[in-house]
């Protein structure tokens, strides 16, 4: 198995950002979605948190939502 570089560990930082940006303005009520959407935001933000590597960014991250 290959270690991830660290570019690759800013793009999943970002992407994870941007699914729990996506997923607070849902849960806030300033994006309206279908059920079946919604399902599908948690679940992607789910594997992406599932297969982040710990780091300080990523716990400054979790820290900010």
């Amino acid at each position: 198995m290959t270690q991830p570089s660290p570019r690759a560990g800013s793009a999943q930082l970002s992407i994870i950002e941007t699914l729990a940006y996506a997923l607070e303005r849902v849960e806030r009520g300033f994006s309206s979605v279908s059920a079946l959407q919604y399902q599908q935001l948690t679940a992607r933000l789910g594997e992406a948190l599932r297969t982040a590597g710990p780091g300080v960014s990523l716990q400054a991250l979790l820290d900010a939502f």
